[in-house]
C-alpha cells in the first residue's frame, strides 16, 4: 500500500514539474475579423423599379435569370436599381463617361453603402426599334464587399 501511494506522490510531483511556467503559456487565439456578408444579387421584376422613357437593362451573361440591373439611360442624377439579399436598392447616378463604343457608369445609394459600376461595350443598333444591344460588366460593392458579373443587355426608348 505504501508503495502504491508513494508512487502516485511520486507521478503528481513528476507532472507538476511538466507543468509550464505560467508566463509560458500559449495566449488563447484572437477572434478573427467578422467575414463581411454575403451578397447575392437577385433579379428584378418589373414591379421592382418604375422608369419611364429610356431604359437600360442588364442581366447575367450566361442568359441564365432576370435582369439584376435596370436604369433610365440619363446622363445627369439617372436613377438605377438592384436587388441585394432580395431588397431593391435603389442607386444614382454619380459619375460616367461614354464615347460611341462603350462607356462606364457609377451609380450609388443615398446611404453610400452600396455602389454598382457598369462598364459596357455598345453592340448591335437597332434604329427601327430605337434600341442599343450592350455588353460588359457589372460590378457591386456592397459595405466593402464586391462582386463581377458579366452582363448582356441593352437600352431601349
Amino acid at each position: 500500500m505504501t508503495k502504491i501511494i508513494l508512487s502516485v506522490a511520486a507521478l503528481a510531483i513528476g507532472l507538476a514539474a511538466c507543468k509550464p511556467a505560467a508566463d509560458s503559456v500559449p495566449a488563447k487565439p484572437s477572434a478573427s475579423a467578422p467575414k463581411p456578408a454575403s451578397v447575392y444579387i437577385g433579379g428584378l421584376v418589373d414591379s421592382d423599379y418604375a422608369i419611364q422613357g429610356c431604359t437600360t437593362v442588364l442581366s447575367r451573361a450566361s442568359g441564365s435569370g432576370a435582369d439584376i440591373f435596370a436604369e433610365d439611360g440619363g446622363d445627369k442624377g439617372a436613377k438605377g436599381y438592384i436587388k441585394i439579399n432580395g431588397k431593391v436598392v435603389p442607386v444614382t447616378l454619380t459619375q460616367g463617361t461614354s464615347d460611341d463604343h462603350g462607356g462606364n457608369r457609377q451609380f450609388v445609394s443615398a446611404d453610400d453603402k452600396t455602389k454598382v459600376v457598369e462598364t459596357y461595350v455598345i453592340g448591335k443598333q437597332n434604329p427601327d426599334t430605337d434600341s442599343v444591344e450592350l455588353s460588359g460588366s457589372v460590378r457591386i460593392v456592397v459595405n466593402g464587399s464586391s462582386q463581377d458579373i458579366r452582363v448582356q443587355g441593352g437600352t431601349a426608348c
